[in-house]
């Protein structure tokens, strides 16, 4: 299989799996990797602090993780900012976030 190929394969699958490519809506991918940090730090705290902590994920967390990922610190808040005004994240606090 040729590199077109594969990659015409990995945008065919990004569209079943997201809704949309990837390589032609960026924000949107990004969008959804914030997104998945949110819930998957969010199970980690559920697990590690139990139900007397605060509720929700620090933002700084969810920033530092998505850095490591390579995305940028302001591409990553436009991208929170979009998922909380589309509701796919809420704020129950000052600085933290949580899946809905």
């Amino acid at each position: 299989m040729s590199e077109r190929e594969l990659a015409d394969r990995v945008s065919d699958l990004e569209r079943d799996v997201y809704g949309y490519d990837t390589t032609t809506s960026p924000g949107k991918a990004v969008a959804a990797n914030i997104k998945r940090v949110v819930v998957f730090l969010d199970g980690v705290v559920d697990e590690d602090e139990g139900e007397d902590a605060p509720r929700g994920v620090a933002l700084e967390d969810v920033y530092a993780v998505a850095e490591v990922l390579n995305i940028d610190r302001e591409l990553a808040e436009q991208a929170h900012a979009r998922l909380r005004r589309i509701g796919e994240v809420y704020e129950p606090a000052d600085g933290r976030t949580c899946p809905t």
